[in-house]
């Protein structure tokens, strides 16, 4: 208890509101990235993978491919939210490696479909888990225009090679409503939570200039009163000192 009481007052009480909401954030976005990869990967795997060689083989290499980009994503969260906050530039050559990892798990995917080593249902939903956790990321590096065209060009990708394999035109049209789905969750729940964030800092830097301002004007406001306190002290004496006409006169 006594640890955790130290980590709060280290890492909690002692940070900002604007700080202790940004952490809030990070976490949560950590958290979630994991979360659907558990309900939308391990899941569907768990439960409804046939039980033969290669779809077992594929589905072990898929699971691996969703615990390193759920890992990689985590890493690369609060560097991403940084680039967008304007604090640090985020290298592209840090998203090559999770956009190797969506490459590849998609192509898992269209394997087990492929090999029947899953039902359609289940295989959306892994494509979901897959293309969620790299969005959640790149959504925060690139600006919402330019994210929405390689998405919508992502999504056609994905339906033309799940229509070149055999899949039916249903199966097809709902591959194109999961991209959909993930593309505008990920944009919504990360790059709006991360404007939130950034006029919240806005806020923050503002009552600091603010709290500056007050402290600045506080100063000038006792020296202008010094000023005078001495101004008046000084023409005191000197109406006192001997010698002068006012002093003869009394």
């Amino acid at each position: 208890m006594g640890r955790i009481r130290g980590w709060q007052r280290r890492h909690w009480r002692e940070r900002s509101k604007a700080e202790r909401v940004e952490l809030q954030s990070v976490i949560t976005w950590g958290l979630s990235i994991w979360a659907f990869s558990g309900t939308w990967l391990v899941l569907p795997l768990a439960g409804d993978l046939r039980h033969d060689t290669l779809p077992v083989v594929l589905g072990v290499l898929l699971l691996l491919v969703g615990v390193l980009q759920c890992l990689w994503a985590n890493l690369l969260t609060r560097p991403a939210l940084d680039h967008f906050l304007g604090r640090a530039p985020l290298a592209p050559r840090r998203l090559a490696f999770p956009a190797v990892l969506l490459g590849l798990g998609i192509a898992l995917v269209l394997a087990l479909r492929l090999t029947s080593g899953i039902e359609p249902f289940s295989g959306r939903l892994l494509l979901g888990a897959i293309l969620t956790a790299f969005g959640f990321v790149y959504a925060l590096v690139v600006p919402p225009r330019p994210y929405l065209v390689r998405g919508t060009l992502t999504g056609a990708a994905c339906m033309a090679l799940f229509a070149v394999t055999g899949s039916t035109a249903v199966e097809v049209v709902w591959i194109g409503c999961v991209v959909a789905f993930c593309l505008l969750f990920s944009l919504a729940a990360c790059r709006c939570g991360a404007w939130t964030l950034s006029v919240l800092w806005e806020a923050e830097r503002a009552r600091e200039i603010e709290a500056r301002l007050a402290v600045a004007e506080e100063r000038l406001r006792f020296g202008r009163d010094l000023h005078d306190v001495m101004g008046r002290n000084l023409a005191v004496i000197a109406l006192k000192r001997p010698g002068t006409p006012e002093a003869a006169a009394k």
